[in-house]
């Protein structure tokens, strides 16, 4: 009971309400800047017909396409320990902790701390968020040289400069994406590999690698993360490297479904306010972009960054001043949202358990 209290007391601090007011003060200060020099007149460009409404519900069915494929994935990865129910519940409050912090890794702490109260010992929960992120990491990795391969240069043309993006100060982005993504997919490709090698190849060879380092002076500040991450990468491999092709195909393919139907949120969603059917495969790539932009640990949930690059990087499918409005409803529906979920559901699960 007292290790269950110890669970619930961090897992309180890390999910705190406190803690949603400063991404819903972020966003209010975001939308104000988006829409303060915004004609209201231009919303009377949305035509609420049956386009709109068909490509809305598109939107939010992606949304729920999206959080389903990773309860898909959260079942296999468990060997189909956790119900349904109780891995919807953990999607869900994981994506609330991924909203409160700078990065996914106060997320992936709280998801540790979620499946522990879930009967999963300490080092199988370490390894599921472990290969969760290998997984999510293979997908990213792997959706690069297929854009290129569609689109070729193209994917980083950005020719169009569209009124919102001069407005905001963000049309001088474009010549500086191609570099910034580039140079972020190299270093998670290096990653990647680390990754890979570690969990397939030489777990404990990795693991006197995060030990050497973790002695480092000049790496004092994350001593034990590095020497934890040695001894996880090694409990991963024993776990996992032995599973069938077919878990890891069904896994990777969960993931795969998940991030696209991430991505597809916002082709619904361009397509409803625009009224006109958008490239399904530039739309993806802008959202390949943004998704790359977010991983940069400045704001709780990409906050600020993904608004604007979504105007910068999809305003030219959308007439007048109409990306602004787009950038609202999307980030609702793959933000906000979990903001008021996760507020939610986090009481009623918390008291499930200890009953």
């Amino acid at each position: 009971m007292a290790a269950m209290e110890k669970n619930d007391a961090q897992l309180k601090k890390i999910l705190s309400g406190r803690k949603v007011l400063l991404p819903l003060i972020l966003s209010l200060i975001i939308f104000i800047i988006l829409f303060r020099n915004i004609s209201f007149h231009s919303f009377q460009d949305i035509q609420l017909n049956v386009v709109f409404y068909v490509a809305m519900f598109g939107a939010i069915s992606m949304a729920i396409l999206r959080d389903m494929a990773y309860v898909w994935r959260l079942r296999l990865l468990s060997d189909n320990i956790i119900s349904w129910k109780k891995c919807l519940q953990i999607v869900l409050l994981w994506e609330f902790a991924s909203a409160l912090t700078p990065s996914a890794v106060g997320g992936s702490v709280a998801a540790v701390l979620m499946l522990e109260r879930e009967k999963i010992p300490l080092g199988k929960s370490t390894s599921i968020i472990l290969i969760a992120a290998f997984l999510d990491e293979l997908v990213y990795i792997l959706v690069m040289p297929i854009l290129f391969l569609l689109m070729g240069d193209q994917l980083f043309n950005f020719d169009v400069i569209c009124p919102d993006a001069i407005q905001l100060y963000v049309s001088s982005w474009y010549g500086e994406v191609k570099t910034i993504v580039i140079s972020i997919y190299a270093f998670l490709f290096l990653v990647y590999v680390v990754m890979f090698y570690g969990l397939f190849i030489d777990a404990r060879a990795l693991k006197r690698a995060y030990h050497f380092l973790s002695r480092m002076s000049w790496l004092r500040r994350w001593q034990q993360t590095l020497y934890q991450a040695g001894d996880d990468i090694v409990i991963a491999s024993e776990t996992f490297s032995k599973k069938p092709f077919s878990f890891w195909m069904n896994s990777f393919f969960a993931t795969f479904l998940s991030w696209s139907a991430r991505y597809m949120v916002a082709f619904f969603v361009v397509w409803a306010v625009s009224g006109m059917l958008p490239n399904l495969i530039e739309i993806y790539g802008r959202q390949y972009f943004i998704r790359t932009l977010t991983i940069l640990p400045l704001s709780p949930g990409g906050i600020g960054i993904a608004e604007i690059a979504f105007v910068a990087f999809l305003c030219q499918f959308m007439p007048g001043q109409l990306s602004r409005v787009a950038a609202l409803i999307w980030r609702i529906l793959s933000y906000h949202l979990y903001l008021i979920l996760g507020t939610i559901v986090l009481p009623f699960w918390l008291r499930e358990e200890k009953h």
